[in-house]
């Protein structure tokens, strides 16, 4: 089979690169100043460190580019270094930020985090000033603080004598204090949170009131009772949380609430909650399985499906979170199941694991096994498509196909195997991403084709092809994402377009298409392009992402939903200024 080829502008993907930089070069904004002659170098030394000095607050501060809720993230709470009860909340400082828990009303609320403010994670300590609103918080490098239902938050380096040591954290009437096992305090202004001073005055240090208070009669975590848990967690008298997949997570940190309440941080496990009178402790659940992202999906009723090593999240009405973990569902092997590639097939969940391919009904909570990793050469699945009464499957080694219950079959016979990388049905042809290129399928004739377009043969050799890492469709277009740029044919016209890179090497990871453009994921930030007007936007953690590594998009209504490994960020498409 031949697809049709027409060049956009009459040149090739490969000239297309090359025109591209050069006129990204020439369209460089270009300021001409005129400096007079007796201006010296004093004068522009000078001028330089004002410079430096006005603008150096604003390179502090972590997101600052758009308004509040444009870019969400959401923390795991899986590594808790520090918890401070306040008059109505609960602080949780989390290795991708802080945590708020309104105990009062039983409720999350909105997370500070690279998406609003922090300068960098992990957050070490924090410190809720309810009645001021105002939230403090220790990163390793800085001293943020943060207005509760305000904007954004101030940042200010910690002084040299405090990084990388164990410090204690509280308020003063005059701003922040942060010491550490030296007697060494520095305060830092309440208004605007900027370093003032060490603190020396033998009454001013008294005043401080430390965040850091454990339950009366404890005095240290432990010294914690042994609680009762439920399921098969338990609580060992090492002082350790045994759940119910067999791991152990270390406890951190305790904070204490009101009647007996206690709040239980552990290194991995996430976040308890508890009670010193009934000795009885259980998870309280927010965020994330885990930190990184591996795989995204989304339903038409917008239910957003998380994959990651040790199983599923699923985030629903924005806030609300299910958890399946790997290790304690049918077919999924304990420990690390590297959920790889989720896809909706009615009601069902078609997902890709290590184990295998497995299908889940998320309101059954009922799994089955489709096909057993034994059968596959490649531990990782890329990728799998659904068509009719096939099922395709793509891993690093082969494509597999599956046909109702007829035997697993390969498709490409090469010895050392072709890595497949996305997949996709347009009616009865099989579309195939692939290290060397594309190929097509023909599911009635069982036919394997090559796509005979030069724009997607202009690889590094003569002759070579241009890797095709995703695929994807919009209307009537497929889209595919290769190292070189973006590349659309249309399948009613037959005819091809072409976006050369605005980069050297475009990574993809994830590819979304709708009304706005094309969204591309990348090791280097989230990818956006006009295809009307061949402009390239990007979008990075000084924007507010959670990481410049992208390892899936999904899409839902006006959101952009970024997978990272560094957790989730929602992104309202509609409040971004796009080219």
């Amino acid at each position: 089979m031949s697809v049709k080829s027409v060049y956009k502008r009459g040149v090739h993907f490969q000239s297309l690169v090359t025109a591209g930089k050069r006129r990204v070069k020439r369209t460089e904004p270009e300021y001409p100043v005129k400096w007079s002659k007796k201006l010296g170098f004093l004068r522009i030394a000078l001028l330089l460190a004002c410079m430096l000095f006005l603008f150096a607050p604003a390179m502090m501060t972590g997101q600052n580019r758009y308004a509040p809720g444009i870019f969400y993230t959401y923390p795991s709470g899986k590594y808790v270094y520090h918890i401070h009860v306040s008059t109505w909340h609960t602080y949780f400082a989390t290795n991708d930020g802080v945590l708020i828990y309104n105990f009062t009303q039983d409720e999350w609320e909105d997370p500070i985090s690279l998406s609003n403010g922090l300068p960098q994670i992990p957050a070490m300590y924090v410190y809720g000033d309810d009645e001021q609103q105002l939230v403090w918080v220790v990163t390793p490098n800085f001293v943020t603080r943060y207005r509760l239902y305000s904007e954004w938050a101030n940042s200010s380096r910690l002084p040299p004598q405090l990084i990388g040591k164990e410090l204690q954290v509280g308020i003063t009437p005059k701003g922040f204090a942060v010491g550490n096992q030296q007697g060494q305090i520095a305060l830092f202004d309440g208004t605007t949170g900027d370093f003032s001073y060490w603190m020396t005055d033998t009454a001013e240090v008294r005043s401080i009131r430390y965040a850091s208070k454990m339950p009366a009669g404890i005095q240290s975590i432990h010294q914690l009772p042994l609680f009762s848990m439920p399921g098969q967690s338990q609580f060992t008298a090492s002082g350790e949380i045994e759940t119910d997949y067999f791991r152990n997570f270390r406890v951190t940190t305790v904070g204490e609430g009101p009647a007996s309440q206690v709040f239980v941080g552990t290194n991995g496990g996430g976040i308890y909650q508890g009670n010193l009178r009934t000795q009885y402790l259980e998870p309280l659940y927010t965020g994330l399985l885990e930190p990184g992202v591996m795989s995204l999906n989304a339903t038409p009723d917008a239910i957003i499906t998380v994959g990651g090593m040790l199983g599923l999240t699923t985030i629903s009405d924005l806030d609300k979170f299910e958890y399946f973990r790997a290790s304690t569902q049918p077919g999924l092997a304990p420990g690390p199941t590297f959920i790889s590639s989720i896809k909706n097939q009615g009601k069902d969940l078609v997902i890709g694991a290590r184990g295998g391919v497995l299908k889940l009904n998320p309101a059954k909570k009922n799994w089955t096994q489709v096909i057993s990793s034994t059968n596959l050469e490649g531990r990782r699945i890329y990728d799998i498509a659904v068509h009719q009464r096939l099922m395709a499957v793509a891993t690093g080694q082969n494509l597999y196909l599956k046909w109702g219950t007829a035997p697993l079959t390969t498709l490409f016979q090469e010895p050392d195997g072709i890595p497949i990388y996305s997949l996709l049905f347009h009616n009865d042809t099989l579309w195939m991403g692939t290290l060397y290129g594309l190929y097509l399928y023909d599911v009635n004739s069982e036919t394997l084709l090559t796509a005979e377009s030069d724009i997607l043969l202009n690889g590094p050799a003569p002759g070579a092809s241009t890797p095709v890492y995703e695929l994807c469709t919009y209307g009537d277009e497929i889209w595919m994402a290769t190292n070189r740029g973006m590349a659309s044919y249309n399948t009613k016209a037959a005819t091809w377009a072409v976006f050369p890179s605005p980069v050297e090497y475009l990574t993809p990871r994830g590819l979304v298409v709708d009304s706005s453009g094309v969204w591309v994921g990348t090791e280097q930030g989230l990818r956006f392009l006009n295809p009307e007007s061949g402009l390239w936007a990007v979008f990075t953690v000084s924007d507010g992402l959670a990481s410049n590594f992208i390892t899936d998009l999904a899409t839902t209504d006006n959101y952009i939903w970024a997978g990272t490994d560094r957790g989730l960020t929602r992104i309202y498409r509609k409040g971004l200024r796009l080219p």
